[in-house]
This record gives C-alpha cells, structure tokens and sequence, in this order.
C-alpha cells in the first residue's frame, strides 16, 4: 500500500501535468491557436479595453474570418447572459455592444488589428465606417444589426462596454 505522502506526491504532479499542458489560463477559452477571455465590468470605452487587454498580456480579439466572428459572437452571448443571470450588471436586460481589437490609429480610415494581424475580414454595418474622428471598432447586437461592426471615437465616455481579450496560448 502506497504510503500518504507519496500518494499525496502522486496527485500533486498530476494536477501539475494537467495544469502545465493547459493551452490556457482559468477563465480564458482555447480557440485556434488563441487564448480568449470576456470582460463584462467594468465598463471600459475602447483605449481602456485595450490598455486592460495589453495587462493580461495580449489585445483586444481580432476577427479574421467568418469563423472568429461566429466564436466571438457566441462567446460574448453566453457570457454577456451568465453575467446577466448573476447580476454582475441587472440594470439591463442586455450589453448589445462589445469592444473588438479593430482600429484606426491616424483617424484616417485605414483599420488595422491592434495585435498587428492582417485585416483579411470585415463586417461593418450599413453606412459604416464614417471615419473621421471615429477610429475604433464594437460590434452591435441591435435587432437588423446582429453582429455588425461599428466605428466610434475610441476614447468616447458615451459608448462605454464589455470587451474581449485575445493573447497566445501558454
């Protein structure tokens, strides 16, 4: 029979294992190659998503394809609801906003992903984007605009909301 400390020694390194080969931390979600994680409060505009996204050592999520979309969209629901479900924000019914990395620094219409990837996919709503002093990117979840992508100033304390980090897996 095993003695206790070496039983104890045994769980110990398999919890290490199992830690230790995580390709994410507690709280951040695996998806291609990226760790992910919802920031659902405080309410930030975007520079102050972005600057909490740069602490947790990554940015705020890029969208790449259809396929990032479809996950980020997902993710934000579901815990945007959970959120909701324990009264984490109860004085609305919904956040129909969330902040992604998408922006353009010289405010002069050229979008770039604040991670530095490529801008290979784009879902801007009807009329967007307007530019001018507008310069970063949320996504709406507004009834006929599900999912659409919209520019406003990115230090505006009008439009204040959740946000969603990306940084590489461990």
């Amino acid at each position: 029979m095993l003695s206790v400390s070496l039983r104890l020694a045994f769980v110990l390194s398999t919890i290490c294992i199992l830690q230790c080969e995580a390709a994410c931390e507690t709280f951040w979600t695996e998806h291609n190659g990226k760790c992910y994680r919802y920031y659902g409060t405080p309410y930030m505009n975007w520079r102050g998503a972005e600057d909490n996204c740069i602490e947790q050592g990554g940015h705020l999520a890029s969208i790449l394809s259809k396929e990032d979309e479809n996950f980020i969209l997902e993710m934000w629901r579901s815990s945007r609801d959970e959120f909701h479900k324990e009264g984490m924000y109860p004085w609305k019914k919904e956040v129909s906003i969330v902040y992604i990395g998408l922006y353009a620094p010289q405010k002069d219409g050229n979008y770039i992903w604040s991670d530095g990837s490529d801008v290979t996919y784009t879902n801007w709503a009807r009329d967007q984007p307007s530019n001018g002093v507008e310069n970063s990117v949320l996504i709406w979840d507004w009834p006929n605009m599900e999912g659409t992508w919209n520019d406003v100033n990115e230090n505006t304390k009008a439009i204040l909301g959740p946000s969603i980090c990306a940084k590489p897996e461990n």
